[in-house]
């Protein structure tokens, strides 16, 4: 069964046993050589060299499909187009990674008015003057820290760190918060923020309360804090600030054509349709940093941002001010997050699985020459 097989390489890959899921991959390549899924699993579970029995296999084209969008073809070009970066073989990985991105505009387009007006959806809604009346819901618990930015920003490395503080839990990139999502859509019967101020109080702490029920599920014993990862809560800060004035609200940031263009060279789901184009992804960042703007502006104090570059290259250091926020001590283990065996489920599994490393700061220089539309768009 090739499910089970993928199923089960995955799993060892999260639990970092390499080998493991090397030998389920190759089953499933038996099984299909050309398996979209097969293909990109196996070139994301480590680096690649030229000597590497796969490699050759992974470098290949599939068959061509009649279906201009075949999800195989797409996620082959993923995969050619990684263990390429990875041979140092810039310039044919990004045409393999551009190819893999048009088939996917091509499904799923993005429409830059309507992704702009979501945005200003979001801010107009949640400001404290519109969401005073849901101050009353606000529960005093002080455990959950939102680790959150734009994917690809650190976010993972982040939590890993925390997570390996003997007083914090790391639940990963939960999707608890659509609790509270849902509890509004369910009370307005509008699309998310519109009408919020008009929620019952009563609803929103219920909402609340089943939140952190949850988010409290992934303690093991005496852990105060419990980091939910999931990136695009910044769409909701506002909210969750609100309902929660004890969270803490970790913003990663990093260098936006690294961002952006690491973002690109992954396969997102249709709900990302951003992350296929680099014009897109230009203005989808300014909207991601308008609305970060936004959140400082109207709760001072609530956001500590902490950038990636600087972690990595004085990690002590900002990682005691980070704890020093937190109102934690300094832990040695947060230095060992590398040896912290808990799963990893997210494309950064692999990364946080090894000791600091700065090789990924300017890595988009590698590609500078095909960034035109990107440096446009965010330079806009």
């Amino acid at each position: 069964d090739i499910d089970l097989l993928l199923n089960l390489a995955l799993l060892a890959q999260t639990q970092s046993r390499t080998g493991v899921a090397l030998d389920f991959y190759r089953k499933a390549l038996e099984i299909n050589s050309t398996l979209g899924r097969v293909r990109l699993g196996l070139a994301q579970l480590k680096a690649w060299t030229q000597a590497d029995e796969e490699t050759g296999l992974l470098l290949q084209t599939p068959p061509a499909t009649d279906f201009y969008g075949d999800e195989d073809t797409i996620l082959c070009a993923y995969a050619r187009g990684k263990v390429l970066n990875d041979l140092s073989r810039y310039d044919e990985a990004f045409a393999a990674f551009t190819f893999a991105n048009d088939r996917q505009q091509s499904i799923h387009p993005y429409d830059p008015r309507a992704q702009q007006a979501f945005f200003e959806r979001h801010k107009r809604a949640q400001t404290p003057a519109n969401l005073k009346g849901l101050a009353t819901s606000a529960h005093t618990d002080n455990s959950a820290i939102f680790v959150l930015g734009m994917p690809r920003s650190g976010t993972s490395l982040v939590e890993q760190m925390l997570a390996s503080h003997p007083q914090i839990a790391g639940a990963g990139e939960v999707e608890y918060t659509r609790l509270v999502v849902e509890a509004c859509t369910n009370e307005t019967g509008r699309a998310f923020p519109l009408g919020i101020e008009a929620v019952r109080p009563q609803t929103m702490a219920d909402a609340a309360a089943a939140y952190l029920d949850r988010l409290r599920a992934h303690t093991t014993g005496g852990e105060r804090r419990i980091v939910d990862k999931l990136p695009h809560n910044f769409l909701r800060i506002g909210l969750l600030a609100t309902l929660l004035p004890g969270a803490h609200f970790i913003v990663c940031e990093r260098d936006p054509l690294d961002v952006c263009l690491s973002i690109y060279q992954q396969h997102f789901s249709h709900a990302h349709p951003y992350a296929s184009s680099l014009e897109a992804l230009g203005h989808y960042y300014r909207l991601y940093e308008d609305l970060i703007a936004h959140w400082q502006q109207q709760y001072p104090g609530r956001l500590y941002r902490i950038r990636y570059e600087s972690l990595v290259q004085d990690t002590n250091r900002e990682l005691e001010q980070l704890l020093e926020h937190l109102g934690l001590p300094f832990d040695a283990a947060c230095m060992a997050f590398d040896r912290n065996q808990r799963l990893v489920t997210t494309p950064s599994a692999a990364q946080v699985r090894m000791p600091v490393y700065t090789g990924s700061i300017g890595r988009w220089r590698h590609y500078a020459a095909h960034l035109g539309p990107l440096r446009e768009a965010l330079a806009d």
